[in-house]
This record gives C-alpha cells, structure tokens and sequence, in this order.
C-alpha cells in the first residue's frame, strides 16, 4: 500500500512541473497482425491516445481490434482479438524534433480473444493479461497533423480459464507482432 501511495505521489509530482508544456495525441490507425502463434496475417484497426508529461516521457491508452486473427476452418463464426493496453512511451529527446519523433513503448493490458464456432458449441471468450513492447516514428506535416507507424508484439502473461478450450490455444503464451500507421492529431 506504502509502495502504491509512493509511486502516485513520485508520479504527480515529476508531471506538475510539465503540465504547460503538456501534449495529448490521438491517432486511429489500421494495419495488420501477423507472425508468433497467428495462424493467418489479418487486418486490425484501432486508436491511441497519448498524453506527454515531458517532451520525451508519454502514457498511452491503446486500443484494437483484429476481427480474423485466426484461420478460418469452416467451423468458427468468431475468430477475433481485443487488446486493450496501457503504456508509457519515451522518445530520444536530441533525435525528436518538431516534426520527426522516434518512440519506444511498453505496457500491460488486455488480451480479449473471442473464438467460436457455428451453434456455439465451443465458445473461448474473456480476458487474460498481456504485455506489449514496439517502437515507431511519429512525423508531422504542420504543428497539429501528421502520421505516425510503429511496430508492437503483444504476448499473453498468466494463466487462466481461457487456457482450458476445445481450440487448443494457450492463451497465456499465445504471442503476435502488430504494424499499424495512421493519422495523428497533436493538441
């Protein structure tokens, strides 16, 4: 409980100091999963939301969907995989600048996978904890708009009740590589 209350306390007051010079970014993206224990590459879309306490240190709230992450064999009506992660991102000050800026990120989250097949006799959904780690380069056309890329594997932590099912994938080791661009707007 003490380490908690520290650890908010260290937090708030190494963001105080940089509230004016504070940025939010918000960027929709749309790319694809592929690799790790994927059976297909498919499609995933999502969004992010960047908060930069410092010019070079950022929380991030990332979200996505990826609606055929599995092969398809006939039988499932839902193959699909949420992930919902938060994430602190850093940037190279001397390497950003206005309208270039490399970034590496990492967090936990959500995995949400949904498998199913016809006449759901076999249903896998809920959630298990994940890890995901990844870098990009966010690129600015003016002071507000730009586009940014990157690169994230996200991998499955712990154990769980979704590791027990009829598909045979483990859940808390299942990992896959995700590469996105999209737009980004900077306030």
């Amino acid at each position: 409980m003490r380490l908690g209350i520290r650890f908010i306390l260290t937090a708030a007051l190494l963001t105080l100091p940089s509230l004016a010079q504070a940025q939010v970014m918000v960027s929709p993206f749309a790319g694809v999963t592929f690799g790790g224990d994927t059976t297909t590459t498919g499609g995933t879309v999502g969004m992010s939301a960047t908060y930069w306490v410092r010019p070079w240190l950022g929380v991030e709230a990332d979200g996505a969907v990826t609606p055929m992450l599995f092969e398809q064999d006939g039988f499932l009506i839902n193959r699909s995989v949420t992930t919902l992660t938060g994430q602190l991102v850093v940037s190279a000050p001397q390497l950003s600048r206005e309208r270039f800026t490399p970034f590496l990120t990492a967090g936990l989250g959500l995995l949400r996978p949904h498998l199913a097949e016809a006449g759901e006799l076999a249903v896998v959904k809920g959630d298990t904890l994940q890890f995901s780690v990844g870098g990009g380069a966010m690129g600015f056309f003016n002071e507000h708009i730009g586009f940014r890329g990157d690169v994230r594997y996200t991998r499955g932590l712990r154990d769980s009740e979704l590791d027990q099912n009829a598909f045979g994938v483990d859940f808390s080791t299942f990992a896959f590589w995700r590469t996105t661009g999209g737009l980004v707007v900077r306030f």
